[in-house]
């Protein structure tokens, strides 16, 4: 199955930032939201479908998750604090407090550029322990 530009996978939706539906969801949802940044190419796909999808899975229900692109969405990159470089990454935007405060969680460094299931799972079930802030 080949999946089209701008795809979805299961519960993990794509960050577009010229996508006025998607702004207002990030505005406007009842949980935290999870980004995790990616990097274009070919093995984006196997990525997202090998990482994302069995990560974003086990947190159905207590978690929105994002993929994006640094190159689409660079104004979220630098809010952040992140580049391109540090991708791919992951962060928590608790803008609702639902992990206890609203709060960014900024993922340690050594998250940064390697990405992996069993990290990110870690992050995000305890992200204050291991989050940058």
């Amino acid at each position: 199955m080949e999946w089209a530009e701008g795809h979805v996978f299961g519960n993990v939706d794509e960050l577009d930032l010229s996508n006025r539906m998607v702004v207002h969801m990030l505005q406007y949802v009842k949980m935290p939201i999870v980004v995790v940044f990616v990097e274009a190419g070919d093995d984006r796909d196997t990525y997202e479908r090998s990482v994302v999808l069995p990560v974003a899975t086990e947190f159905a229900g207590r978690m929105k998750f994002y993929t994006a692109l640094p190159s689409r969405t660079a104004p979220k990159l630098k809010q952040y604090g992140l580049t391109a470089g540090d991708c791919p990454t992951v962060v928590i935007d608790d803008g609702v407090g639902m992990l206890g405060r609203p709060h960014v969680y900024m993922p340690p460094a050594a998250l940064r550029g390697t990405l992996e299931a069993g990290a990110l799972r870690e992050f995000l079930e305890q992200p204050t322990a291991h989050s940058e802030l």
